[in-house]
C-alpha cells in the first residue's frame, strides 16, 4: 500500500461520506428533530399569515416548508461541508502529512512521521465505502480513512476489504 496524504477535497469528500452514514444511522433522529422543527415553523407561519395576509401567501408559506429541508440538505451539502473541511485541514497540519496503513489478522497500523497507531480489528463496528474512500468506526463519530487510490492492487484491496467484513459481520 502507498502512503496516504489527505487533502482539502479528499477532506470534503470523507465529510460527505460520513454525513451521508450519520443520516442512515441517525435517521429517526434527524428526520424526528426537522419534522418538529418544520411543524412548529409552519404553524408559527401559518397563524401569522393566516391573521394578516391572503391565502397567497399561505400556499408560499407551504411551499417554503416543503423546500426547506432539501435546502437544508444542500446547504449542508455545498457550502457547510467544504467551509468546514478547509478550517480543519487548517488547523490539523497531521493530515497533510503521509501515513502508511498495514493490517494483519489482529490489528490495523496506522503510522505516520508524527504518530503511530496500533489499533485492534475488534474495536471496528461499522464501515461506509463509495468508489474512492473507505470509513472504519470506531465510534459513532470516530472513523479511520482509507482512500482506495492508495492500495497497491484490487487483490490488495478485496483482501482489506474482506477482513473488515469478517470483523464487522461478527458483531
Amino acid at each position: 500500500m502507498q502512503p496516504l496524504t489527505i487533502n482539502n477535497a479528499d477532506l470534503i469528500a470523507i465529510n460527505r461520506l460520513n454525513w451521508l452514514r450519520n443520516f442512515r444511522v441517525n435517521k429517526r433522529k434527524l428526520l424526528s428533530f426537522e419534522l418538529g422543527f418544520l411543524i412548529l415553523f409552519g404553524v408559527l407561519i401559518s397563524i401569522y399569515y393566516f391573521l394578516a395576509l391572503p391565502i397567497v401567501n399561505i400556499l408560499l408559506c407551504g411551499l417554503v416548508l416543503l423546500l426547506l429541508l432539501p435546502m437544508m440538505i444542500a446547504f449542508n451539502w455545498f457550502v457547510f461541508i467544504p467551509i468546514l473541511a478547509s478550517k480543519y485541514i487548517n488547523r490539523n497540519k497531521i493530515l497533510s502529512k503521509p501515513y502508511t496503513v498495514r493490517w494483519d489478522d489482529t490489528y490495523l497500523y496506522i503510522s505516520s512521521e508524527e504518530t503511530k497507531s496500533q489499533l485492534a480489528w475488534s474495536v471496528f463496528f461499522d464501515m461506509i465505502q463509495n468508489d474512492e474512500y473507505i470509513l472504519l468506526y470506531s465510534q459513532d463519530y470516530v472513523f479511520q480513512v482509507i482512500a482506495k487510490r492508495f492500495f497497491d492492487s484490487t487483490k490488495e484491496m478485496n483482501d482489506f476489504l474482506r477482513r473488515v467484513q469478517k470483523v464487522i459481520n461478527k458483531k
